[in-house]
């Protein structure tokens, strides 16, 4: 059964892959959108260079000026969340968090109320922002586990 979402227009859209799927074959085209319990989700092409984790903060290759493919590394442009597990070694595709509030996989340090950037970040990381110049992902919630955040990625 295929999961559905609301769409501005009043209309219902259905989506093939569930949000905790990771495909072999793209199952939706890359970039869609999906508004789905409290928050925003965008579907993406997993460059398959590096493992991912539930929860793991993710930024775009920037050879991809698509926008549309993520991995691990820290890159200056953050994608989003994991909301599943992917190997590395092969593409594959799915579904990362871009809105609303999640759990965060590791510790980003500071306090509740900071503003958050993977700019400067280790891997899979987000930290607090140093300078005004540094893009803002997100907002820290909680900072003991389960570690909270509220994401502000651009879609």
């Amino acid at each position: 059964m295929a999961l559905s979402t609301p769409v501005a227009t009043g209309f219902t859209q259905s989506f093939k892959a569930a949000l905790g799927d990771v495909d072999t074959s793209p199952m939706e085209p890359l970039g869609t959108i999906r508004y789905e319990r409290n928050g925003v989700y965008k579907y993406v092409k997993f460059s398959g260079t590096t493992a991912v984790a539930i929860g793991d903060a993710l930024c775009y290759v920037l050879s991809d000026t698509s926008i549309q493919t993520v991995d691990a590394a820290n890159s200056a442009v953050g994608a989003g969340i994991a909301v599943a597990v992917v190997a590395s070694g092969t593409v594959q595709y799915g579904w990362i968090q871009i809105g609303g509030n999640c759990t965060l996989s590791t510790t980003t340090g500071g306090a509740a109320g900071n503003a958050l950037t993977n700019l400067g970040a280790s891997n899979k990381v987000l930290k607090v922002v140093a300078a005004h110049t540094d893009p803002q992902v997100a907002i820290l919630i909680s900072a003991s586990a389960p570690i909270q955040v509220q994401l502000d990625y651009t879609p």
